[in-house]
């Protein structure tokens, strides 16, 4: 239920099938709070026997589970692609409220605007918020969040698609790394 690349996803399934078991992928989109309260959303991945055996299991973790092929790996994939969608937008976010303060304007309304408009998603909702209030304490560590960047350009490596934005909050990441901030959450 976590974030793997692809071809660790590849990997798993060789290993289960060498010993007569299937493997199902199930990553989750939702941050802490979400998984305590058993609300995340699942993306399941597998033999369609498989995954119908674990669906019990499924519905009792999270809030809705979406079935998204027979190979493991296409629900990492999605995982991945989802979390670069967060984080991109988590640093355009964070760009556009840097830009509004330093023009002298309050954050707030602009990003109430937002958020009750065109970017109301759950991602510009949560951390809208907290980034105005430069409450920059994601609950989720930067290595944690640079290992999935990494795996996400490798994907689109493999794919020759270039991913720019992606490219971008690598950098960001790395950076906080370097300045020491590694170890916040």
């Amino acid at each position: 239920m976590s974030t793997i690349s692809t071809a660790a996803a590849s990997q798993l399934v060789s290993a289960h099938a060498r010993c007569g078991q299937g493997y199902v992928a199930a990553p989750v989109f939702g941050n802490p709070d979400a998984v305590k309260a058993r609300h995340p959303a699942i993306v399941a991945a597998g033999a369609p026997g498989d995954v119908e055996r674990c669906w019990p299991l499924l519905d009792q973790l999270g809030q809705q589970t979406l079935a998204v092929g027979n190979d493991p790996a296409q629900a990492n994939l999605i995982k991945l692609m989802g979390n670069m969608l967060t984080a991109t937008a988590l640093e355009m976010l964070s760009e556009t409220v840097a830009l509004i303060r330093k023009r002298g304007l309050d954050p707030v309304p602009f990003v109430a605007l937002l958020t009750s408009t065109m970017f109301g998603g759950r991602v510009h909702r949560i951390y809208g918020g907290r980034i105005v209030a430069q409450d920059y304490a994601a609950g989720f560590a930067l290595p944690l969040a640079l290992k999935d960047v990494r795996l996400a350009l490798t994907e689109a490596e493999s794919a020759a698609v270039p991913m720019p934005s992606v490219s971008v909050v690598r950098d960001r990441l790395m950076t906080g790394i370097a300045r020491g901030y590694a170890e916040l959450d």
